[in-house]
């Protein structure tokens, strides 16, 4: 297994194996689903596993996406295109396709020669931001500490992401955001 992760809210256990297959469990109901390997995300799972770069999933409340962020900054959504594949027959399989987010290329992201970065994400849905995931990578790149943060927010059925990027040394300059579409 290449790594498991609990939903926030606890209703969704999601792992990823070795084959890069997906499953989704869930607890109210105890059904598990699985989701197809695709080339892509088997590729990152095996050169994830070559190198030591850490991987992490972050399932939405609902089950219906889910983020596969390497700490290098390589981004994966996955979003089921029907939530009835969630919700009915137990022990099924859920349909969605997998899609690399995309950073704006100016935005500084760890290297694998940054020995200390870590990478946080959460999914948060409201009236007043809708169907939003905050990323934060955190890393030290030349004796400075860097900050880069990540929205992709779904509206109207199209998902953008967004980026900004703060070092320690220059925390009172405000970080520009600029809107980059996801590639499909």
């Amino acid at each position: 297994m290449a790594t498991v992760l609990l939903a926030r809210i606890g209703v969704w256990l999601a792992g990823l194996l070795v084959s890069g297959e997906m499953f989704l469990w869930s607890r109210d109901k105890d059904s598990l689903k699985t989701v197809a390997a695709v080339p892509t995300v088997a590729q990152l799972v095996t050169a994830a596993q070559g190198s030591g770069v850490c991987l992490s999933l972050v399932v939405s409340g609902d089950g219906m996406q889910v983020l596969l962020v390497a700490v290098t900054g390589l981004v994966f959504l996955w979003e089921c295109v029907d939530v009835w594949d969630l919700a009915r027959v137990r022990d099924s399989t859920a349909r969605g396709p997998w899609a690399q987010i995309q950073h704006p290329e100016n935005t500084a992201l760890p290297s694998p020669r940054d020995k200390e970065a870590f990478q946080h994400s959460i999914f948060i849905r409201g009236e007043a931001v809708g169907d939003i995931c905050l990323s934060v990578f955190v890393f030290i790149s030349e004796l400075e500490l860097c900050f880069t943060f990540f929205k992709i927010q779904w509206e109207e059925g199209q998902c953008q992401s967004c980026g900004e990027q703060c070092t320690l040394g220059h925390q009172d300059t405000p970080c520009p955001a600029s809107p980059h579409p996801v590639a499909q």
